[in-house]
């Protein structure tokens, strides 16, 4: 839940920024600083998460490498199908709020173009 709630306050904190931006090239710019800003929050919040999980299990993966019990690669796969389901709603999540409160074009097309 805390990673949810980190997104919707993240996405507060984005849309509060670049509110009621104008359409005109002012507000272009603007809008291109929200979407490099939103990738870069999302990239953040993504790895975070990730690598800290990676260096706390990475000692249980050396002493599994090292008895055979499975490769290292079906072990980085597991962590990828695991945390991706809570990362892509994160970024989910931060789109939807603020998105729409940015002013950016409209409709459902553009929003999953957007994702």
């Amino acid at each position: 839940w805390t990673r949810i709630v980190i997104a919707l306050l993240f996405g507060l904190v984005i849309g509060s920024l670049f509110a009621g931006t104008p359409n005109n090239l002012v507000g272009a710019l603007s809008k291109n600083g929200y979407i490099f800003l939103h990738c870069f929050i999302v990239l953040m919040l993504s790895a975070a998460v990730t690598l800290p999980s990676c260096f706390r299990e990475r000692t249980t993966l050396f002493k599994h490498r090292s008895a055979e019990f499975y490769d290292s690669t079906s072990s980085y796969i597991s962590l990828l199908l695991t945390d991706a389901p809570l990362s892509i709603l994160e970024a989910i999540l931060l789109a939807l709020v603020s998105y729409f409160w940015v002013g950016m074009r409209g409709g459902a097309g553009h929003f999953f173009y957007f994702m």
